[in-house]
């Protein structure tokens, strides 16, 4: 008889089953973990942009910081505060430095640049400007003298605010004119018209009757809203910025009819994890424009000048990131409208700047 081998079916396989089974079950259990802990990573990380809190240093983050000071407001109701938080300063420029600035514009001068009037037609109207009467009519004059030097008035004396690329004011003013396309390059204000808008926003009207608290407390406001230097009054910056706003989407317009827009370096990889609320800084195209407003008195012109880099409009375009941008200079010249012969020669340097 051949001998049998030891039945060791049970003893072979039953204790193996079971570390087989326990070892699944460990296996198991670690991939499940494993796997609701990748699916709780990811859906931390796979929180899209619009639910991420902005920077501080953003609009919108700026915004929040100062809560109580209620930045989202009209640009007529803008203070000092809001262009040191968007970075924008006046810089009261010397009269002499004017004719500088106007043979700089004749290396770069356009086609169809303003001509210049007769020595007696600049008289005339610094004379009319001066006279006590409506305002309405020193505007029509203004008008009339800058259309007589070839600059093309636009149909619209309102401008479109962007706010996160869509419109969310428009911003009035006395006249828009362009040189030579339907996209306004350059305004013109008169600053007791924009004090009157600014009371009507605020609800401060003549016609209307307040009674003595309501009354009090929109003096307050106005007294808070009245710069303390006409020149340097912000809603002369939001005009500008609206300006360069409209430029802006002129100049993105013509790159997407031509075809070269390329792609957006602002959204190009970069080594290391960014920060997704911070974009990195570009090369920006700068957009000039310029603005003349008559002063409260009518006794001065304020010719004002600004380069704003696309970069700073995009702080407006993308509220929620970002920008590493300058401080944008809106410099500024002060004209007498006095009947003599340097305030002529101003006003030529002026009408050759713009």
């Amino acid at each position: 008889m051949t001998a049998q081998p030891p039945n060791t079916l049970e003893s072979s396989h039953g204790p193996s089953y079971i570390e087989d089974r326990s070892g699944k079950r460990r296996a198991e259990d670690s991939l499940s973990y494993s796997s609701s802990k990748r699916r709780r990573v990811s859906k931390i990380s796979s929180v899209p942009l619009w639910c991420q809190p902005p920077h501080p240093l953003s609009v919108n983050g700026l915004i929040r910081k100062h809560c109580r000071d209620r930045l989202y407001v009209h640009p007529l109701q803008w203070t000092a505060q809001h262009l040191e938080l968007l970075g924008y300063r006046f810089v009261r420029k010397s009269n002499r430095k004017l004719r500088d600035h106007r043979d700089h514009r004749h290396q770069h001068r356009h086609q169809n640049s303003l001509q210049l009037p007769s020595e007696a037609t600049i008289r005339a109207t610094t004379d009319y400007l001066r006279k006590p009467s409506i305002r309405d009519f020193k505007t029509t004059i203004m008008i009339e003298f800058l259309t007589a030097c070839n600059a093309i008035q636009l149909d619209r004396s309102c401008l479109p605010f962007d706010f996160k690329r869509q419109t969310i004011a428009t911003v009035p003013t006395s006249g828009i004119f362009s040189h030579c396309s339907n996209t306004a390059s350059f305004a013109y204000l008169d600053l007791e018209c924009v004090g009157s808008e600014r009371d009507k926003s605020i609800g401060l009207s003549t016609s209307k009757k307040l009674d003595g608290p309501v009354w009090r407390t929109r003096r307050k406001q106005q007294r808070q809203l009245q710069p303390s230097n006409e020149a340097e009054d912000p809603y002369v910056t939001a005009v500008l910025i609206a300006l360069a706003q409209g430029l802006q989407h002129q100049h993105q317009h013509q790159k997407q009819k031509q075809g070269v827009s390329g792609p957006n370096k602002c959204l190009e990889s970069v080594p290391t994890k960014p920060d997704p609320t911070i974009l990195p800084r570009q090369a920006a195209t700068d957009f000039e424009v310029r603005l003349l407003a008559l002063a409260r008195d009518a006794g001065s012109l304020y010719f004002y000048t600004a380069s704003i880099p696309s970069i700073s409009l995009d702080m407006l375009n993308e509220p929620s990131h970002y920008h590493n941008t300058d401080v944008v200079l809106v410099s500024y010249y002060a004209i007498q409208l006095k009947a003599c012969k340097k305030s002529v020669q101003s006003i030529e340097n002026i009408l050759s700047s713009l």
